[in-house]
């Protein structure tokens, strides 16, 4: 940063007797590694860091940085030449401002043909700041990325790879970005993860700048509430579905009602920890299959339909469940008759 003219800092609402504190500010920064450019012309600072960008792009996807950076500003006593770059002090982290720099700023390194995988950090960052700053195609894209782990179809549930989703945890950062920007359509499947945390629920989400993000206390209450009803709900599934007799077409009966016998009793033995689970998310069959010897076709079809029979029918009550009011979502998942 040596050689620099001095910066104009952006004061909105600047008090006399300041600038000593904010030059002694401006001088403890350091300037960010990926988001300084020489021929940038305005300095976004971020607690400690600076980054020296552009304000085409800003003034480009930003109604706030449009409006803030028309207005005229004054020019500081110090300034040397009338083009030195504004420094405009934000309330980010600098690990939040580099995640929605990269989305809408030019790179310094040629991307990829391929997107990388796209941390949940980097898509809670961006939802966030583009909505505190306006930037409503940043928040859209995110927002349809969640939607695709946190469906509020049962369609795309079925074709979700949980493995491929945000770790559990994270849950509580959809759950907070659903209240923020109004996406009520993400709640009933991210409570639902929510319960699924056990007392991790009251650690919260330890962002990248090392701060705690946590559920209102509403919510909180919320996922305590819930998650009775959804193992209960869980329970009773499992005892419907698993009721120890083989289908009407089994091809070997007596084998099969032997087996099928035997996993009825040990759902509420030996299986009791599968069972008192509020992850209603999970199919009971394809794990529990793994407890008994192979079925014939007939009852093992017979198994996988009622499953996702059950399972449908959960998902279209879930916004009742954990105590949320999603408008359309019982008519987006209606029940086949």
């Amino acid at each position: 940063m040596s050689g620099e003219a001095p910066r104009k800092r952006v004061r909105l609402d600047a008090e006399d007797g300041k600038d000593d504190h904010e030059q002694s500010q401006a001088d403890s920064c350091t300037a960010d590694a990926e988001f300084w450019f020489d021929d940038g012309n305005i300095i976004l600072e971020a607690k400690s860091t600076q980054f020296k960008v552009y304000k085409g792009p800003l003034i480009e996807h930003s109604p706030f940085f449009r409006d803030m950076l028309s207005l005229p500003q004054p020019q500081p006593e110090d300034a040397t030449t009338s083009d030195a770059p504004h420094v405009v002090p934000l309330a980010e982290s600098p690990e939040d401002l580099r995640h929605l720099l990269r989305a809408i700023m030019p790179s310094k390194r040629i991307r990829s043909f391929i997107p990388p995988e796209r941390p949940f950090h980097a898509i809670s960052a961006c939802i966030r700041l583009g909505h505190k700053y306006q930037i409503d195609g940043l928040v859209e894209e995110g927002l349809k990325y969640l939607r695709t782990f946190y469906p509020d179809d049962y369609f795309t549930l079925e074709k979700r790879r949980r493995e491929e989703a945000p770790s559990t945890i994270c849950a509580i950062g959809v759950v907070n970005i659903a209240r923020l920007t109004g996406a009520d359509y993400l709640l009933p499947v991210a409570l639902v993860e929510c319960c699924r945390l056990g007392s991790d629920i009251v650690e919260g989400l330890r962002r990248e700048d090392d701060t705690i993000e946590s559920l209102s206390t509403a919510d909180l209450g919320r996922c305590f509430e819930a998650k009775q009803k959804l193992i209960e709900t869980r329970v009773e599934a499992a005892f419907d579905i698993f009721d120890g007799e083989p289908s009407e077409d089994c091809s070997a009966r007596e084998k099969d009602t032997e087996h099928l016998r035997e996993l009825h009793t040990d759902l509420s033995q030996t299986l009791s920890h599968r069972l008192c689970s509020p992850d209603v998310l999970e199919r009971w069959w394809p794990s529990l299959s793994h407890y008994i010897p192979p079925l014939c076709a007939e009852c093992d079809g017979m198994f996988r339909q009622a499953d996702r029979d059950r399972q449908r029918a959960i998902f279209h009550h879930l916004p009742e469940l954990v105590g949320v009011d999603v408008e359309g979502w019982k008519t987006k998942n209606r029940i086949p008759m």
